[in-house]
């Protein structure tokens, strides 16, 4: 990939900036759509319990394999959408920022590819394995237990775990080197390195991934330059600037670096500096006389 030159790397970023924006939103509305594609499964919801749970789970999807694929499928287009907005910061990072690793490109082009395929292995495993149990007449959890763990698709773990751990670290280098550059403030960059610790690591159970949608619709209104109180000079110059602080947007302190020193208070005039009124002077000059 040849390397632009400065002004058509800003050239190139004015002119995808709106398309960026659009996959970061998009995944926002993906994310969404497979909650809405889960209601279904979410309202019968297998029981948790250890006595129940691998039973449960093979007639939830056997009575809603439909929604279980079409969630699956939503939340992998998503991550395409993600990777999307997160190649157009890599490329605006890596400019400012050489030291970004080349690499990432890769990892972000098949992160999403992986969990796709993933996705679609998994879910035909388990609609197979569905239709096995409920076939076999004998529905009790040991039976079930025996069939997921003895049947677990191989290639679909090993993907989707790629395909995730892939997309993390994009996010975790991305999100760090992007706030060094002076494109995303310290509180996005860090935000930003949680999402990719999340995916790996997934403390916040739930069927949105809240961390994640509130950075994609942020950076999107970045991407746009609708941030409140305006981008850091680092979009506009394209270098690396640091991100202004509050203290430099209230003019304290020079966006580039140290801050500026308050001027200097006039000292006090001297008697003998300050102008004297005539009457004075003559009074004097009679006194010499």
């Amino acid at each position: 990939m040849a390397t632009a030159t400065h002004d058509e790397q800003l050239s190139w970023e004015r002119r995808f900036a709106p398309y960026a924006a659009a996959a970061a939103f998009g995944a926002v509305v993906l994310h969404f759509a497979a909650v809405v594609a889960q209601i279904p499964i979410l309202r019968d919801a297998p029981s948790t319990s250890e006595n129940r749970r691998y039973r449960d789970y093979l007639l939830s999807v056997h009575d809603h394999g439909a929604n279980y694929l079409a969630s699956q499928l939503l939340v992998a287009a998503a991550s395409a959408l993600v990777a999307a907005a997160l190649f157009y910061l890599f490329r605006a990072t890596r400019h400012r920022r050489p030291e970004l690793p080349a690499f990432l490109r890769y990892l972000i082009l098949v992160a999403p590819v992986f969990m796709l395929i993933a996705a679609i292995v998994t879910q035909l495993n388990a609609q197979d394995l569905a239709d096995q149990f409920v076939a076999s007449g004998d529905h009790s959890n040991a039976h079930a237990k025996d069939l997921v763990k003895d049947n677990q698709s191989a290639v679909g773990g090993g993907l989707g775990l790629a395909g995730g751990l892939a997309l993390a670290l994009s996010f975790v280098l991305i999100g760090l080197n992007a706030m060094r550059a002076g494109l995303l403030s310290r509180f996005m960059g860090v935000l930003g390195i949680l999402v990719g610790v999340l995916l790996v690591l997934p403390l916040l159970p739930s069927p949105i991934p809240v961390v994640q949608v509130f950075w994609l619709v942020a950076v999107g209104f970045l991407f746009l330059g609708r941030w409140p109180g305006g981008r850091g000079p680092a979009w506009e110059t394209g270098a690396a600037e640091r991100w202004p602080t509050p203290q430099d947007r209230a003019g304290l302190a020079r966006p580039g670096g140290a801050a500026q020193e308050p001027e200097a208070e006039p000292e006090p005039e001297s008697e003998e500096s300050r102008p004297q009124p005539a009457s004075r002077k003559r009074k004097k000059k009679k006194r010499r006389r």
